[in-house]
């Protein structure tokens, strides 16, 4: 029997983030999902990031290019751009592709402002 889940805290100067695009339906789907945890060292340098993406593929995915591109970079404005660009790279939705890939450049960079905005 389960009675307890511990789940840590977060590292210090750590960000997340979560951001979603709904299909309008009966229940609200989500069309594309951004999850991402970053943690930054004094100098703004990625030293560990996680990135998920929801409904770009057959099951919820692990942006690794796009990590490992992130990874050791100074945080800048332009980079979450390039991330993007990278992460659409990797999905492979099935159906609305050109559309949902578009979107994925969007969100991410929104999911990365967003996560990088709540590191202090």
């Amino acid at each position: 029997m389960l009675t307890e889940i511990e789940i840590p805290g977060l590292p210090p100067r750590s960000g997340g983030a979560y951001l979603w695009f709904p299909k309008v339906t009966a229940v609200d789907e989500t069309l594309v999902g951004a999850g991402v945890l970053i943690t930054l060292d004094s100098e703004r340098r990625c030293t560990e990031v996680r990135i998920g993406l929801g409904s770009v593929g057959p099951t919820p995915i692990r942006a690794y290019k796009t990590e490992e591109f992130l990874k050791g970079k100074r945080i800048e404005p332009e980079l979450f751009v390039r991330a993007g660009e990278i992460a659409a790279e990797e999905a492979s939705p099935r159906s609305r592709g050109d559309y949902r890939r578009e979107m994925i450049k969007v969100l991410l960079k929104r999911t990365l402002d967003q996560a990088f905005q709540k590191i202090k």
